[in-house]
């Protein structure tokens, strides 16, 4: 990754979101021409930190600074490689083997090691079960109870034993931060005050070097990136609670990028022939949920345990109107709880889907009246089927 191509004016990916929160322009970064070379994005985004284990808030822009031990669908792109090169899983399917990059470097030119790698795990594995565990930021302790124990071999050599067989070692997404700048920060620090003050040390392409809160976060290139240092010169982050001033600013010019728009402003920037304008998947999904449990914690109606009632709410909403009005089509109808985008999960489950019928709403709720009187005769060794709940997919 030596050259990133974006066009002035360009909007590579509009990931669908929205949000009316009020907005004012503070920064100082904006006005420039395409003669510096730095690039210009534009995120719904408002991190209050630099700090991956303190906040959610932080995946833009640490993902340009830090990696990840194996990169998002590196298994298909070679160019998508994490910190690590390459792995592979014994015959146990619990060990696995990490080689990292040869002679890789952090951003302040130490190297960056398989010991850099091993020390992010266990730092998160020993706040477990303590007061200050480490949970609340993008950096946590999620997956790690089933690891039995990871360390360094060597330089460039990670192992990671599980207790039981999962791809967790190479599908979780934890920032892989240096021992060096870390080691003296305690638990306690960590997930609270210790804010990771720029300029920052990674491994990725571009380091935050300028964080302004509420206003922008400014990158530049990482000289010691393990292939190549980038040829852009820069590039500045724009954070906003609204998308209003990121369509503002891709019409005027003042933004290169932008994503968090909404479907009317993608609908409105795609007439413009100088912006283009596209989608990526994103795995939110929009669904109803019931409170069927019993005993304590029950719903407010014991209509909502009933199988035939809630087939007849499903079969009288229409999907389609859904994603054709509010979505204007930038959405997929759900069938089942994983969602396409995971279409290494998913199964077609369109003999099931159900559609928009009020006559069968109508009848499955006759028969949820029937099979309240039903279940009060005290028959209850027979169930109708269960037929799978549905929602909507964004794209």
């Amino acid at each position: 990754m030596n050259e990133w191509s974006f066009g002035r004016r360009a909007v590579m990916k509009a990931m669908l979101a929205v949000s009316a929160a009020p907005w004012v322009l503070h920064s100082r970064a904006f006005a420039s021409s395409c003669d510096d070379h730095i690039v210009r994005l534009g995120g719904v985004t408002a991190p209050d930190t630099m700090n991956p284990f303190a906040s959610w808030n932080v995946y833009w822009p640490l993902v340009f600074t830090y990696d990840w031990l194996v990169g998002v669908e590196a298994q298909r792109y070679p160019d998508r490689k994490g910190f690590a090169k390459e792995w592979s899983v014994g015959d146990d399917t619990l060990t696995w083997t990490l080689k990292i990059w040869p002679e890789m470097k952090w951003s302040d030119g130490q190297p960056a090691t398989a010991r850099d790698a091993a020390f992010t795990y266990n730092y998160l594995r020993g706040s477990m079960g303590t007061p200050d565990e480490l949970s609340v930021g993008w950096n946590n302790t999620n997956g790690l109870q089933n690891v039995e124990s990871i360390r360094a071999v060597d330089d460039e050599t990670l192992q990671i034993v599980t207790k039981v067989p999962t791809r967790w070692p190479i599908d979780h997404h934890t920032m892989i931060v240096p021992e060096h700048i870390w080691k003296g920060i305690s638990y306690a620090d960590a997930r609270g005050t210790f804010r990771n003050d720029p300029p920052l040390v990674g491994t990725g392409p571009m380091i935050v070097s300028e964080f302004q809160q509420g206003q922008f976060v400014r990158l530049t290139p990482n000289a010691y990136f393990r292939t190549g240092q980038p040829a852009t010169a820069g590039v500045i982050f724009h954070l906003f609670n609204t998308a209003d001033p990121i369509a503002q600013g891709l019409k005027s010019g003042s933004l290169d990028y932008g994503y968090g728009l909404t479907v009317a402003q993608w609908a409105d920037l795609s007439k413009d022939s100088a912006i283009l304008v596209g989608e990526s998947p994103v795995d939110q999904r929009d669904y109803l949920a019931f409170n069927t449990a019993s005993g304590d914690g029950a719903g407010s109606t014991k209509a909502l345990q009933d199988v035939a009632f809630r087939d007849a709410i499903g079969y009288a909403i229409d999907q389609k109107v859904i994603v054709d009005r509010a979505m204007r089509g930038h959405a997929a109808h759900g069938v089942g709880a994983i969602p396409p985008t995971h279409a290494n999960f998913y199964s077609d489950l369109s003999d099931i889907r159900r559609h928009f019928d009020l006559a069968e709403a109508a009848r499955c709720r006759r028969l949820s009246g029937h099979q309240q009187r039903w279940h009060a005769g005290g028959q209850r060794g027979k169930q109708p089927p269960t037929r799978a709940d549905h929602g909507i997919w964004l794209r």
